[in-house]
């Protein structure tokens, strides 16, 4: 009898065997960023779940060991490590045919349970929903405020969007990328993942900007799990195993400039870096043209590639910053004239807007745009803007017709407040004497910084075009 039970047992066990689904999870680590995480590591490697699992670390180090992950050396031929690890990310299909469901997670997750056959159950495509963000353009500007990848690339891959019909402002979800479950073998899947592997090897490494769209282009509906990345039932993040890692801010440029004499440094700084006990990468981290990429969002001539290419965030911004108050006002005025440098309304409206993208994190200045005319710069009485403000802390004159010199100082100067500047951007370069001119008619009074304008229609920069009246009384 007990033979005949022991044989049923052994049938029952098999059969549950040959039912049992088997899954692949999987993490990327390559380049030198971090120590490899145990996903184990809460739990135990002993915990058993009701599905088969399978453990796999994508990475270029040789060095790598682990209880839990095997290793599969990755080698991507002419793409950045950055880059390069999100391709298995982006399609498993092409790596774990063999398999029907897989998990992939960062390196930076541990799991606080074993994955099981509810988690994967009836699912094609799952993840958890942003727990800060709601869109993808939202998190394109974090990117960039936090210098997690270069301004001009978030910039570009953002005008790509808009001109084919697909602006991120749009696309009404976020899906963290830090844990996906895929039934990967899955068309739209596959789809999903070619069209997602694209984008990121022709624009941003930040998966998250490309992640939703390329989703909705391909048809592949994410099921969203309860909770988000910070608080569910399957997972902890983000740990750090070794307590220290490079972040995506880190301007290895700054570093080997700052560790120029050490050999180390300058051969792999980010290697370097973690072998060492600073304890924070905040003095390395890149530092970004935020104005610069306000402009590019909105369209702006005040940047260097919105018509007529005016350049002149760099200044501006510094102009920006140094004033916190949030009590803040700005004038940004033009001159209605028929110089082909003269500015439009339409420029004024989108420096108004970049100037509001700038500040977007913090408070909104009071914004005030005016276009007025030459004979009005010639009145000696002061400037009136429309709705009753009379002083500003801010002021930025563009395209002022240079033979206005003489008078534009005398008009604008007196609604600084106290400390204020005044920007002034002409249309044509001012010789020593103009320069003379348009400062004595107020008694030399404040620092007048001297800079170079830049235009479409000329081919280098003209000298002497931009001024900054800093009022110090």
């Amino acid at each position: 009898m007990e033979k005949i039970i022991n044989s049923i047992m052994d049938i029952l066990e098999q059969k549950e065997n040959e039912e049992k689904i088997k899954i692949v999870v999987y993490t990327v680590l390559i380049g030198s960023k971090e120590a490899l995480n145990n996903p184990l590591q809460l739990i135990g490697t002993e915990t058993k779940s009701d599905i088969d699992i399978d453990y796999y670390c994508f990475t270029d180090n040789k060095q790598l060991s682990s209880p839990t992950w095997k290793f599969k050396e990755l080698n991507v031929p002419l793409v950045a490590a950055e880059k390069a690890s999100r391709l298995p990310k982006a399609k498993p299909h092409d790596f774990f045919p063999e398999y029907e469901f897989s998990i992939y997670i960062d390196n930076t997750v541990v799991f606080k349970r074993l994955p099981c056959k509810a988690d994967i159950q009836g699912k094609i495509f799952a993840g958890f929903k942003h727990p800060w963000r709601s869109n993808p353009s939202d998190e394109a500007d974090i990117i960039v405020k936090s210098g997690l990848d270069e301004y001009d690339v978030i910039a570009k891959q953002l005008d790509f969007y808009n001109q084919i019909g697909y602006p991120l402002t749009e696309v009404k979800q976020l899906t963290a990328g830090t844990c996906i479950i895929r039934k990967h073998m899955n068309d739209d899947v596959k789809n999903f993942g070619d069209l997602w592997w694209q984008q990121i090897l022709q624009f941003s490494k930040r998966d998250q900007v490309s992640l939703d769209l390329c989703a909705q282009i391909s048809n592949c509906k994410i099921e969203y799990l309860e909770g988000d990345k910070t608080q569910n039932d399957l997972f902890l993040w983000p740990v750090v195993t070794s307590g220290k890692r490079v972040l995506a801010s880190f301007d290895s440029d700054k570093y080997k400039w700052i560790n120029s004499a050490d050999p180390g440094a300058t051969a792999n700084p980010k290697k370097d870096f973690l072998e060492k006990n600073e304890e924070s990468t905040e003095k390395y981290e890149r530092r970004q043209p935020l104005f610069e990429y306000a402009c590019r969002r909105n369209g702006s001539s005040l940047s260097h590639t919105a018509a007529p290419r005016r350049a002149l965030s760099h200044i501006m911004e510094s102009l920006l910053i140094t004033n916190s108050d949030t009590t803040m006002s700005i004038l940004i005025a033009g001159v209605s004239c028929s110089s082909e440098y003269a500015v439009s309304t339409e420029e004024l409206i989108k420096a108004q807007e970049a100037i509001k993208q700038f500040f977007r994190f913090s408070f909104i200045p009071n914004i005030v745009t005016a276009m007025t005319e030459s004979k009005d710069i010639e009145d000696p009485a002061p400037f009136r803007a429309s709705g009753g403000q009379s002083t500003f802390d801010l002021i930025f004159l563009l395209g002022m017709p240079s033979n206005l010199h003489g008078k534009v100082l005398l008009k604008f100067s007196s609604l600084l407040n106290k400390n204020g500047k005044l920007l002034i951007d002409f249309d044509e370069s001012l010789s020593i004497e103009n320069i003379l001119e348009m400062h004595s008619p107020i008694g030399y009074k404040g620092k007048l910084d001297i800079f170079h304008g830049q235009h479409i229609l000329n081919q280098y920069v003209t000298p002497n075009s931009v001024f900054v009246l800093h009022n110090n009384h």
